[in-house]
């Protein structure tokens, strides 16, 4: 891919959309006429309040690859959680190019799948706020419901305490060698390299499993944080058999989902079996067969393929004939987010 034209594309567009949106007080939410290379450009600008919520769903819910282009000064807190959240269900991507883009709007920044930054962009941080008798007052409420987020989208307390420890009257510049000192992955447009770099790591990682330790999961860690689904599934792995971390079902879920949504078979095995643990529920069960099927079409014809195959009839056996209709419905409709170039299976 020529990156170098595709930037070159993408600026072009983007001072175009940006030139018609800047003369409004409130958000703008521009989204190009055409694809850059298949993806599409949305621009977002202006004061980010609770209204721009929705006109930011509708504008992105029939695309299917794009780059947020941000410039703001901030706004609400809970506009930039509801929008963040949006861009991460469509592993959409974000970048700061030569503008400011402060308070909420940094917020946003956080939520893209893969994050961009330009050598001129400002990127600030500070606690969230409400206006008191006296002047801005920091909001809990509201900043532990920007921690929650921030944990959802799986970043470390390191990453959430920076985004949160600046006064309101003050904030807090990010650079790209905070980030790395902070363990945030920051992204250039150099996607290939990206790939083969979260790949590195990856098989780094692997040599080091069998031991658990600190070091495999942070390779892995940021491994899955540059977007690599072979990463997520196995740090998700690390998280259920608790090697080198506290073991915890939720995080191996969420990991497991995240690989899962970028077209990794292996995660859908690894989600079958964990889903299937225990006493689950009706719709648990379900989704655990669901994730089998797609397994057993997905992997190649090794021996994970036939564990899913064990899986997929043993969940049969616990089901009810509808539900399994249900499951095989949901395999058959079942379409991942984004498709990851290198599979497991892989050379």
């Amino acid at each position: 891919m020529n990156w170098a034209k595709f930037k070159a594309l993408l600026f072009a567009i983007a001072i175009m959309l940006v030139t018609k949106a800047t003369t409004a007080e409130s958000a703008e939410i521009k989204v190009s006429p055409v694809t850059v290379q298949g993806v599409w450009l949305i621009i977002v600008s202006g004061r980010l309040e609770n209204e721009d919520v929705n006109v930011f769903r509708n504008a992105v819910l029939p695309l299917d690859k794009a780059l947020v282009l941000l410039e703001s000064n901030g706004g609400s807190a809970q506009a930039a959680i509801e929008i963040g959240r949006a861009i991460r269900l469509k592993a959409f991507s974000t970048m700061v190019d030569e503008n400011a883009c402060l308070s909420a709007c940094a917020l946003v920044w956080l939520s893209g799948e893969r994050r961009y930054m330009g050598n001129n962009a400002e990127i600030g941080f500070h606690a969230a706020y409400r206006m008191g008798d006296n002047g801005p007052e920091t909001s809990g409420v509201s900043n532990a419901l920007i921690g929650g987020f921030l944990a959802d989208l799986g970043f470390s307390p390191t990453v959430i305490a920076f985004a949160t420890k600046a006064t309101p009257e003050d904030i807090t510049y990010l650079t790209p060698a905070i980030a790395q000192q902070i363990g945030l992955q920051i992204d250039d447009l150099s996607e290939d390299q990206n790939l083969e770099n979260a790949i590195a790591q990856f098989n780094q990682a692997a040599k080091l499993t069998s031991k658990g330790t600190e070091e495999a999961v942070r390779l892995y860690w940021h491994s899955a944080q540059a977007g690599f689904a072979g990463a997520q599934n196995n740090l998700g792995d690390l998280y259920e058999f608790g090697k080198g971390v506290p073991s915890s079902d939720g995080f191996a879920v969420y990991w497991y989902t995240r690989a899962a949504e970028r077209g990794e078979p292996t995660a859908y095995l690894s989600l079958a079996t964990i889903l299937a643990k225990g006493n689950p529920d009706s719709a648990q069960l379900v989704e655990a067969l669901k994730f089998a099927t797609l397994a057993v079409q997905k992997l190649p014809g090794d021996k994970n393929r036939q564990r899913a195959q064990v899986a997929k009839v043993a969940l049969e056996k616990r089901m009810k004939a509808k539900d399994i209709e249900i499951a095989m419905a949901l395999a058959e409709s079942w379409s991942p987010l984004f498709q990851e170039k290198r599979l497991m299976g892989d050379p």
